[in-house]
């Protein structure tokens, strides 16, 4: 069963998209472009293959972009910032910059990582950020997820059973060497303790959970 259900996953995962007629507006986005003499010099096009590739998206509900920031004990909105893409050596190498796009690039060293495992890390920084500036617009929602209500129905009833009777921590541990199903309780003693009776398949083997769940159905 568990393997049906990541069978199902993956066949979700490839169903594409579908257009969305009419198409919607969700919020806004916010990008770099070229400033507008660089977008009317003849570097125009050789600046904009590198913005291509440097370019970062933002999107939030508000088109001016602010959001609350606790300051002094009060809550002020302050407009978000937003930088172009600072490449790591092999995300830069990746890209394959030509020479002449690559001189525009210094390497820098940043911090990256949480608390004791911090670390610095060379990127790649362009040197002339002021070419670029930003634009807002509305983030127009033109194609959906394909969604296929068997594999879904499906999907549900598998995830249910495997949660409900505790038994999706014993197969990730058997398949893949974890209990962490991604929910953080179920399949732990914590858990089980509540109801023992319940749980009673978390305490078989895979093999044995098999011939009596389903070749025996």
């Amino acid at each position: 069963m568990n393997r049906e259900w990541d069978q199902i996953r993956h066949k979700q995962r490839n169903l594409g998209y579908v257009d969305l007629v009419p198409p919607i507006v969700r919020g806004w986005k916010r990008y770099f472009i070229l400033r507008e003499d660089v977008a009317k010099s003849r570097y125009a096009d050789f600046y904009q293959k590198i913005l291509d590739k440097i370019n970062t998206v933002q999107y939030s509900y508000r088109k001016d972009f602010k959001k609350k920031k606790r300051q002094r004990g009060k809550k002020i909105w302050v407009v978000q910032g937003q930088r172009l893409a600072e490449l790591e050596e092999y995300l830069f190498k990746k890209e394959k910059f030509t020479e002449k796009e690559a001189a525009l690039f210094e390497e820098k060293y940043v911090a990256m990582g949480q608390g004791n495992y911090k670390k610095l890390v060379k990127v790649f920084v362009f040197k002339e950020p002021w070419r670029f500036v930003l634009r807002v617009r509305p983030n127009l929602i033109t194609k959906v997820k394909a969604v296929d209500l068997e594999l879904e129905k499906r999907s549900a009833e598998i995830s249910d059973y495997l949660d409900w009777n505790g038994m999706r921590g014993r197969f990730n541990r058997l398949i893949h060497g974890s209990e962490h199903n991604g929910w953080g309780r179920y399949g732990t003693k914590k858990w089980q303790n509540k109801n023992p009776a319940k749980y009673q398949f978390t305490q078989q083997s895979l093999q044995q959970l098999l011939d009596e769940e389903w070749y025996n159905q």
